[in-house]
């Protein structure tokens, strides 16, 4: 519970109420040497003249300590906003076409003041499904860290993606885990985005099917990915090594689980393109095969035959190989 800006013993650094305004925060945090966000002290980091910090990840793009992430002047710069003349009627229904961040950047441009009512921001870390009754109109619920859906909940379900289609809860989640859950396709990429860096998906079904390359097109900044269902709701194919290539932005992948359909021999030269390219020093990568395959056939000699010589293969480049 220790404090970093007055030594307090009865409360966090977060919880400050000697030091409550951001100035005086950075100044304490400056003189002291440590990151005013992240605690983290450092003779190299964190300083005056440094604009990021490798700890903290407040921004989605940067990294930058000076913002949150929502109002990233750089993500702002991206923005391509025509205004064009309308009266009072046709406001209402001119802002209702705009995303979340559009909005903000239209209500804080204008000469008018009060043009668009800005309703009080909520930053939520964690969301669980299991804790969720009810979402209030009055503010706006902005979710960053960690989202979680586990089991099936079908009022539930509507009330959280009713709560994301009126834009009361805006999700950039980095973490997503979902087990035992039944979602819609449209729900379930609607909750991806280039924030996410964790995606779990265990024993849950989507309907319609989806495919690998849609989820790595949403999210090319994933770094773990865990697909692991009983139903083959989403389709991993033959492609899934050229479709890692084109659409991962990571340079630090870190862990991939997924079941095939069938016993080929992919292009393993593209594999090892893949880790020493996108991913971090120690990675792991889990290729499971559907049970089918060798359920009710005597021996399954065939596919033992074939599973060996993607073993040969890998073992000239991999460190270790474990058939199962």
């Amino acid at each position: 519970m220790d404090c970093n800006f007055c030594d307090s013993e009865t409360h966090g650094s977060k919880n400050c109420d000697e030091y409550i305004s951001d100035e005086s925060r950075k100044e304490i945090a400056d003189k002291n040497k440590f990151c005013r966000f992240c605690f983290v002290e450092s003779k190299n980091e964190h300083l005056k003249e440094e604009s990021e910090c490798k700890s903290n990840e407040s921004c989605m793009k940067w990294n930058s300590t000076e913002h949150h992430k929502i109002f990233c002047p750089e993500r702002f710069k991206a923005l391509q906003l025509f205004m064009p003349k309308i009266d009072e009627n046709l406001l209402p229904r001119f802002l209702d076409i705009l995303d979340f961040d559009e909005e903000h950047l239209l209500a804080l441009s204008s000469p008018t003041k009060h043009l668009l009512p800005l309703k009080q921001i909520k930053i939520m870390d964690s969301f669980s499904n299991k804790k969720i009754t009810k979402f209030s109109t009055s503010e706006t619920t902005v979710l960053n860290q960690s989202m979680i859906l586990n089991g099936y909940d079908n009022e539930t379900d509507k009330l959280i993606f009713n709560a994301i289609n009126s834009k009361i809860l805006i999700c950039f989640p980095r973490i997503i885990d979902i087990c035992f859950s039944k979602l819609s396709s449209q729900m379930l990429l609607q909750l991806l985005s280039t924030c996410t860096k964790k995606f779990s998906f265990y024993d849950s079904n989507c309907n319609p099917n989806i495919s690998f390359s849609e989820i790595f097109q949403k999210a090319p900044n994933l770094e773990f990915v865990s697909i692991k269902v009983l139903e083959r709701n989403i389709q991993i194919g033959n492609e899934w090594i050229n479709e890692l290539l084109k659409y991962s932005k990571s340079k630090n992948f870190q862990f991939l689980r997924i079941k095939l359909d069938t016993i080929e021999e992919f292009n393993i030269e593209k594999l090892k393109k893949f880790v020493t390219t996108k991913c971090s020093k120690d990675v792991v990568i889990s290729i499971n095969y559907n049970q089918q395959l060798v359920i009710g056939k005597d021996d399954a000699k065939e596919e033992w035959e074939k599973l060996d010589q993607v073993r040969q293969k890998l073992l000239k480049y991999f460190d270790d190989y474990y058939a199962v």
